[in-house]
């Protein structure tokens, strides 16, 4: 079975948050949405917010948490690439130049915290507090 036959039964949930994750990273400064926009521009494969969404869909009753739930795993897993990249020299990630390699290495930083920061303040709105006790002692 592939991921996405996988997905097939999440498959509008996995959307509405891809459109979470964008409508969330489009609140900053004008620069920091062209960079947000660069790296949301080459989608993933979404596998660890098909994960949260999977395992929602297994005793939650609200679905709407879970999918903010999904969108900041998403975002703190891009801005752990974002850092990757930075560590790893990387020029290339999914076929197109890296932000350090578009910009700079500081920028980059700058970015992936920025995103993790992001992702932290949707979890702290979702109102679920063990998750984000559980990812900041990861």
């Amino acid at each position: 079975m592939t991921l996405e036959e996988i997905c097939v039964p999440i498959a509008d949930e996995l959307q509405r948050v891809e459109s979470q994750v964008k409508n969330y990273l489009n609140s900053d400064g004008k620069f920091v949405c062209q960079l947000n926009a660069y790296v949301t521009n080459k989608s993933g494969k979404m596998l660890r917010p098909a994960l949260v969404l999977l395992s929602a869909k297994t005793g939650t009753t609200d679905f709407d948490k879970a999918i903010s739930v999904a969108a900041a795993v998403e975002i703190i897993h891009t801005a752990t690439l974002i850092h990757d990249d930075v560590v790893d020299g990387a020029d290339k990630r999914r076929g197109q130049p890296t932000v350090n390699a578009k910009w700079n290495n500081a920028i980059s930083i700058v970015l992936g915290d920025c995103w993790c920061a992001k992702a932290i303040m949707i979890l702290l709105k979702s109102g679920i507090d063990g998750i984000l006790k559980s990812l900041l002692e990861t």
